[in-house]
């Protein structure tokens, strides 16, 4: 909605059709994060239960503290079933590896482990990042710099992630915070 015609209730009139109060069933709204409409969703009576971050910047040469392998998926084709257990274990599916290998060709893979363990993988090149799994969240920070350090080495001029919110990954968070180009934007 343009600027000019923002504030005249067309919001509010369409939430109270789509949710009206007191109705019971469950419904979603992929909602934005500019505040004066999180403000009337919130009013709404919605409430968040997957918030997304979005950190962008110039990529710098980042550096983690070493606790995970970083094992390139060029190198290690094989490992490409490795990749789809992870995503399995974290989204209750797995891509084919049709699908990897093309992303594969799109941008440099890399298959995270610790202890010989695979826990967790990420892709990233010129056309974007992602995706980017772990199992567990404590290992996702480590995961990003990586990403970001590599970023940095290709030459990416703007780097973005999306990242689960607070109320779902704290450890997500603290790597924006241990991060040094986040000084740029965030929404």
């Amino acid at each position: 909605m343009l600027p000019a015609q923002q504030a005249r209730g067309v919001g509010r009139a369409l939430l109270e059709r789509a949710f009206p109060r007191g109705r019971g069933e469950v419904r979603s709204i992929i909602a934005t994060t500019d505040v004066r409409a999180l403000a009337r969703y919130y009013g709404a009576d919605t409430a968040a239960r997957f918030p997304l971050l979005t950190f962008g910047g110039a990529p710098s040469d980042a550096r983690g503290s070493g606790r995970l392998e970083a094992a390139p998926l060029q190198e290690h084709a094989a490992a490409l079933a490795d990749v789809a257990a992870v995503e399995r274990a974290v989204l209750g599916y797995g891509r084919g590896e049709a699908e990897l290998r093309w992303l594969l060709e799109q941008r440099e893979g890399y298959l995270y482990r610790r202890g010989g363990r695979s826990v967790g993988f990420a892709f990233v090149g010129h056309g974007g990042s992602g995706p980017i799994a772990a199992l567990d969240a404590d290992d996702l920070p480590e995961q990003l710099l990586h990403v970001e350090a590599r970023a940095h080495a290709l030459g990416v001029k703007s780097l973005s992630f999306q990242v689960p919110g607070p109320t779902r990954s704290p450890p997500a968070t603290s790597w924006a915070a241990a991060s040094a180009w986040t000084r740029g934007s965030t929404s």
